[in-house]
């Protein structure tokens, strides 16, 4: 009511202001809640002990995002122990500082969605901060230590070099307590209807970038994704913990790629096509007009000709820094062209 003693001019102004600024806090909210519904972040622990393996309280921790230069800090606790949860994936470098301890580094850490990279014991030896010892992150444990949660991560390399096509559901038949539906499945598919650990085809719960991607009338996923070179990882978590929920059997989750500091992009395209086709038997038989062997079409029969099949599927991505270590871009695309002739047919009994 307030805004009537500005007059029509001034009121209307005020009103397109705080329009705005409703839509930007609604926009905010819905990205907050949106970043809330899935798992698309890792993390990294470890304990800090010194020569005498006694904890120490109070180091300096910094994880730094290799591709992004992101920065992730944090304390270890009074007992000793360093917690840095909500990690993008990637490879990390890791900095202990303390005082009266030379600097402790780890390279190569990797961080994987949904899972903990533990550090164990990172050693600090005495010496000032200007002296630096630097170990190697390794590879992901065989065993997860931290949790009870099973999992199967294929990375980037493996989703682009394994030759499955664009079906990449399949990739979950190579995790172990998953079966092929067979018969007994009757929903979507990006490839593949599978059973884990003998629930229904159906209670599977796929996830794109944390999001839901649930067809919830048929079942399976609701949008088919089908372009290799966006894939930044693929996880099937077949026995799960409270923060996935929803579903009995287990979870597909499609990671895909960010921009990084460094320009980078990719191209592909598939392409099949009928030079290598065979004539199916109604695609020659005299019974729908065709020539016999030996017959010539100047009898008034038609010459057997394999049906026209092209298909393109061709794309690529792009990405790279808007602002070094703050702002960067990735963009995609994935695109299909099929191009065919029908096989006759006949309504003759």
């Amino acid at each position: 009511m307030r805004f009537r003693k500005f007059g029509g001019a001034m009121e209307k102004k005020l009103l397109d202001i705080w329009h705005v600024v409703f839509v930007v806090a609604m926009l905010l909210l819905a990205v907050g809640v949106g970043f809330g519904q899935g798992i698309v972040t890792g993390s990294i622990s470890g304990t800090v002990v010194d020569p005498q393996s006694a904890v120490v309280a109070g180091a300096n921790v910094r994880a730094t995002h290799v591709e992004t230069g992101r920065v992730f800090s944090t304390t270890s606790s009074t007992a000793g122990v360093v917690q840095l949860p909500s990690l993008p994936l990637g490879t990390y470098t890791v900095v202990v500082e303390a005082k009266g301890f030379s600097t402790y580094r780890a390279d190569n850490v990797r961080v994987e969605v949904g899972k903990d990279t533990s550090l164990g014991l990172m050693d600090l030896r005495l010496g000032s901060a200007a002296e630096t010892v630097t170990v190697e992150g390794g590879a992901s444990p065989l065993v997860e230590a931290t949790t009870d949660q099973l999992s199967e991560t294929f990375e980037s390399k493996a989703v682009e070099s394994i030759p499955l096509g664009n079906t990449y559901d399949s990739f979950v038949l190579f995790t172990p307590g998953v079966a092929t539906a067979g018969s007994g499945g009757f929903e979507n598919n990006n490839g593949a209807e599978f059973s884990i650990n003998g629930q229904r085809s159906r209670s599977n719960n796929f996830q794109l970038d944390g999001q839901n991607n649930n067809d919830n009338t048929i079942g399976g996923p609701s949008i088919f994704f089908g372009n290799q070179d966006v894939i930044a990882e693929l996880q099937v978590v077949t026995n799960f913990d409270a923060e996935y929920g929803r579903n009995m059997g287990g979870v597909v989750n499609y990671i895909t790629k960010g921009g990084t500091n460094a320009f980078h992009g990719t191209g592909f395209e598939f392409w099949e096509g009928d030079h290598f086709d065979s004539l199916q038997n109604q695609e020659k038989s005299p019974l729908y007009g065709y020539c016999a062997a030996g017959q010539s079409p100047s009898s008034g029969c038609a010459k057997p000709v394999v049906p026209l099949f092209v298909q393109n599927q061709f794309g690529g991505t792009v990405g790279g820094p808007i602002k070094r270590d703050k702002i960067w871009f990735f963009g995609s695309t994935n695109l299909e062209r099929i191009r065919t002739s029908g096989a006759p047919y006949s309504s003759a009994t």
